[in-house]
């Protein structure tokens, strides 16, 4: 047995190996035939140019790698590469449409007279009673509530439970994925609604 030089490594591997165990590339053994000089295939056992038989004083000279194995190896590396671009651009576009406050402001289309949004766009406060008059609740900041709740995924029974919220109750909350919403109610200054993103 000889060692041989695989052309796809370079390390050695036994002349009698059918494939590389450092990489795993199939191996053809080539010899010179020593009738006319031509390269031939180990495993054929005779010249295709002068049809000299080979015998075991043969000396391999190189190793020649068939490249039809890896095929399917470059194949699935391929494949993985596009299937990680495909991945990355998922996250990359899911970062892009991370959920925003400042997406529900306007959608809401909220006067600056009853919503605040966060110079930093991580809050909204909607005060229904802003100017803290006995006894008044504005009916278009309400419905400026019921909206922020729709647009930040919350379902109506939210809306249920702030019109049903007393004075003694102090300040309650609730919350999604997205948004942690807390608000209190007092006769004299209304319903007061803070949505914070998570």
């Amino acid at each position: 047995m000889a060692l041989i030089k695989c052309s796809e490594c370079g390390k050695k591997v036994s002349d009698t190996a059918s494939e590389c165990i450092h990489c795993g590339c199939p191996i053809q053994r080539k010899v010179t035939c020593s009738e006319c000089g031509a390269e031939v295939i180990v495993k054929d056992g005779v010249c295709k140019e002068c049809g000299h038989r080979l015998d075991a004083k043969t000396k391999i000279t190189n190793s020649n790698i068939d490249l039809s194995k890896f095929m399917n190896k470059n194949t699935i590396i391929i494949g993985g590469a596009a299937i990680l671009a495909i991945v990355l651009i998922a996250i990359v576009l899911g970062q892009s449409s991370k959920f925003s406050l400042e997406k529900v402001y306007e959608e809401i289309g909220c006067t600056s007279t009853y919503c605040t949004l966060a110079d930093d766009g991580s809050y909204i406060e909607i005060d229904t009673n802003p100017l803290d008059l006995d006894d008044y609740s504005s009916s278009t900041a309400a419905e400026y509530v019921k909206e922020a709740n729709k647009a930040c995924g919350f379902n109506d029974s939210l809306y249920s439970k702030m019109g049903k919220t007393r004075a003694l109750d102090g300040t309650l909350t609730d919350e999604n994925k997205n948004v942690k919403v807390s608000w209190t109610y007092h006769p004299d200054h209304g319903l007061n609604v803070v949505y914070t993103l998570k």
